[in-house]
């Protein structure tokens, strides 16, 4: 019984992807919920007022998505001129900075696009690569 048998759960080769990379997942699980709450803002099937609310949930959701993705790009935090420099030069610096941006002004539609586009690619990308690794893990 110590041999894993061939015919494990359909899932445990996905389960086991997830969790030896945890910080991708994290960054998938936020790129999700970002999805989900820009189609919730553009469609307000529960109210305006509920709208903006969900335009700050998923600015804030790509704030995490960003800075998770610049804690993977990025040394160890030093409080210098070189490490802002690089910080800078990292493109989920200037999503983080946009959603920053945005985040306390007034909803505004157009901003919230680039940010639904982005974690729709990387969202339906990531799961891909999911589901490849529970399909081989299955056959």
């Amino acid at each position: 019984m110590a041999d894993a048998a061939p015919n494990g759960p359909q899932g445990a080769g996905a389960v086991q992807f997830m969790m030896t990379n945890k910080l991708d997942t994290a960054m998938w699980l936020s790129r999700l919920f970002t999805v989900y709450c820009s189609a919730l803002f553009v469609l307000p099937l529960l109210g305006l007022h509920e709208a903006a609310s969900f335009y700050q949930r998923a600015l804030l959701a790509n704030a995490l998505t960003s800075a998770l993705r610049l804690h993977q790009r990025l040394p160890h935090f030093q409080l210098s001129r070189a490490f802002l420099a690089q910080a800078l030069l990292e493109d989920s610096c200037h999503y983080l900075l946009y959603s920053l941006i945005f985040v306390n002004s007034y909803p505004v539609t157009m901003s919230i696009f680039p940010v639904l586009l982005f974690s729709l690619l990387h969202a339906a990308t990531y799961t891909k690569k999911v589901l490849d690794v529970g399909k081989t893990a299955f056959f």
